[in-house]
């Protein structure tokens, strides 16, 4: 079960994080895994056993070269992933930083939509593309309006692709993490802030890990899945479920209590 021999994999972003994650999890599933970045991970590659193909996802060109020489390199494509990302924060909108914006979204919805649009062509009919979105699509956070504003794009595109390959029986999802323990995270200078609020915030207490996001992304590529489309996995802990045991308790022991609400009853 979820076995992924013969499959034909391509993760975008591969060389780090969630999706170096990814390209170690599809190899152990038994695919012919190729992954990109825009830094050079030959060796990296090499040493795991898989194709690297440099390539700037926000570049359409060389999207186009990159899906070219995944087809001559591991065949038609069976899975694709759409990992590469970034994110800005420390941007509220009174104060919004433009180029925030735009960088955000040039890489994480355009580079999205190339890979999409290319990635397609080179695809067998009954394959899957799997994009990365974020817990940030579906819950504001102060200041995280460039990146929540992209993922939500993300999962917009996710859906309208859904649609459109529906025909060829190419299935478009995404998945949808909050906060990862990523190589990333640690070298955040608010990374034990925001990992706290997690610990407080989700019913599992915890963030959430990368070898957890390469486990749902590799579930949804699998034939077992194979009627999963146009949808968003939530990797959030709980935490859309409602208040956590660990916020309520934060709550009750505050030491300001909260304003308290009377309900004026003399003209009702």
């Amino acid at each position: 079960m979820f076995s992924l021999e013969s499959k034909a994999v391509l993760i975008t972003g591969g060389g780090s994080g969630i999706g170096l994650a990814t390209v170690k999890r599809m190899l152990a599933a038994g695919a012919a895994v190729a992954f990109c970045n825009r830094s050079d991970h030959s060796e990296l590659a090499n040493r795991l056993g898989a194709t690297f193909i440099r390539a700037d996802v926000t570049n359409e060109q060389q999207v186009q070269a990159l899906m070219h020489k995944a087809y001559d390199q591991i065949g038609p494509l069976d899975v694709l992933v759409n990992n590469a990302g970034v994110w800005d924060f420390d941007c509220p909108i009174a104060t919004s930083n433009t180029e925030a914006f735009r960088r955000d979204h040039e890489v994480n919805v355009m580079g999205t939509l190339h890979c999409i649009k290319h990635g397609a062509r080179i695809m067998n009919d009954g394959g899957i593309i799997i994009n990365v979105s974020s817990l940030a699509a579906h819950i504001s956070v102060p200041e995280y309006s460039p990146y929540s504003a992209s993922k939500a794009g993300v999962d917009t595109l996710t859906r309208s692709a859904a649609i459109e390959f529906g025909d060829r029986n190419i299935r478009v999802v995404s998945v949808a993490p909050g906060t990862v323990a990523t190589e990333t995270l640690a070298d955040e200078t608010d990374s034990q802030a925001e990992v706290a609020a997690f610990n407080r915030l989700t019913p599992l207490r915890r963030v959430c890990e990368m070898d957890e996001v390469a486990a749902a992304i590799h579930f949804l590529a699998s034939d077992d899945c194979r009627y999963i489309s146009g949808s968003s996995l939530l990797l959030d802990g709980g935490m859309l479920a409602g208040l956590s045991v660990g916020l309520c308790e934060m709550l009750l022991s505050a030491d300001e209590p909260t304003e308290q609400h009377t309900v004026d009853t003399a003209n009702t």
